[in-house]
């Protein structure tokens, strides 16, 4: 009787792990599906820009960013197209979008810069983009860009400020802009001011830190110091001179930080990043009748896209509780989820040890602070007769630092 006990635990074993495994199969084939249409229609919203069919470009990669709307090419490129049809706001949208979600590559600063070309604001692009040996502009645009900047780049002035009271309400715009990190929106506002006013000291400070929020460092400090030109040496402003002359200090250490060929602009703020951890915290796990679960990890990033996480919770079977500890691996590929790891479980006098697989979905919200996680886990014994019980579990993800 006890053998046949034992064939029939060994049977649910390997029925559960292929399970697993073929759930798991069809969740990689079925992302690796998605990603392979996805590469076709991004070349097709190129060629639409490439043949200058620019309202047709925006539509295709609109439906593109709704199905994965933390694509940073995706925004970047659609920001572009918005720009080539002369939709300046929306394009800035499109790149705040970009930032807030941490992009970091030489294409998304390219496309910037070809943005803000495209306005008019030539300044801002030769701060944000400086090609070189290491990084060159994007191939499938390289050729036809120059075309498309001559044609589409703005004939007349973007300025729209026509009163004092436009001025004053646009002024309180970019800072509240900047305040909400929408920084490409806030450095556009504080443009057009200043080429209004340029006399004016106070437009210059937001505008300097604005562009230091984007890593443009260079600029912000022409622009700072143009702010102390302006703000005189009379006794009434002496102390607002001091701080805006500690605060070049500030921006300028920041400039001896980056390393030599540092790409400029967006780039320069995720160097400057590299040495706060980034790190999440989640807490979840399963409910039921006669089976509760909770489990809490804290995750260190190791790459963009993996954490190792140590791994605590308590579980609770009829009357019998246990208390977990382990350590595990998870990765990330979109919006799906899949991590293994080792769990030491001791309750009821026994302790022992558990080989955790988990295999899921985690919806990460927009500013990429948090996502709702829905895994199906699978335990199993490492020693010999061991049970092995599987189950869905939900949770809540935290993450600190800027999101990887």
């Amino acid at each position: 009787m006890l053998n046949q006990l034992a064939v029939r635990l060994k049977l649910s074993f390997w029925l559960h792990a292929f399970i697993f495994c073929s759930m798991l199969v069809f969740l990689t084939n079925f992302s690796c599906f998605g990603q392979r249409r996805e590469i076709t229609s991004i070349e097709r919203a190129r060629n639409f820009i490439l043949s200058e069919k620019i309202n047709e470009a925006i539509a295709t990669y609109a439906q593109l960013i709704i199905k994965d709307p933390n694509d940073a090419t995706l925004l970047a490129e659609d920001a572009y197209a918005f720009a080539l049809g002369g939709i300046y706001e929306a394009a800035l949208m499109r790149l705040d979008r970009c930032w807030s979600i941490g992009a970091n590559s030489p294409e998304v600063n390219y496309l910037t810069g070809q943005v803000f070309a495209l306005m008019g604001y030539d300044d801002i692009t030769n701060e944000i983009w400086e090609s070189s040996g290491e990084y060159k502009t994007p191939a499938w645009i390289a050729s036809k860009a120059p075309i498309l900047l001559k044609k589409y780049k703005t004939k007349t002035s973007n300025l729209s400020i026509k009163s004092r009271e436009e001025l004053i309400a646009n002024f309180k715009l970019a800072n509240e802009l900047a305040s909400q990190n929408l920084y490409f929106q806030s450095i556009a506002l504080f443009h057009e001011i200043i080429n209004l006013y340029p006399n004016e000291y106070l437009p210059y400070v937001g505008y300097s830190i604005t562009l230091e929020k984007t890593g443009a460092l260079k600029k912000s400090v022409q622009t700072i110091e143009r702010a102390i030109s302006l703000i005189g040496d009379n006794a009434e402003n002496k102390e607002k001179k001091q701080f805006l002359e500690q605060h070049l200090v500030s921006i300028r250490q920041k400039m001896t930080l980056l390393p030599t060929g540092e790409l400029p602009g967006l780039s320069q703020m995720k160097v400057l990043d590299r040495a706060r951890p980034q790190m999440m915290a989640y807490a979840g796990g399963m409910l039921s009748p006669s089976f509760t679960s909770l489990n809490c990890r804290i995750g260190y990033y190791i790459s963009g896209s993996s954490n190792a996480s140590l791994d605590f919770g308590m579980t609770k079977y009829d009357s019998v509780s246990s208390t977990n500890l382990g350590v595990s691996m998870y990765f990330r590929k979109h919006n799906f989820v899949s991590g293994a790891g080792l769990v030491m479980t001791s309750g009821n006098g026994n302790t022992v040890f558990n080989l955790k697989l988990s295999v899921g979905l985690s919806k990460i919200n927009k500013k990429r602070t948090s996502s709702d996680d829905v895994f199906l886990d699978v335990d199993t014994g490492l020693a010999k007769g061991a049970l092995t019980s599987f189950g869905f579990s939900y949770g809540k993800s935290i993450y600190f630092g800027k999101r990887k």
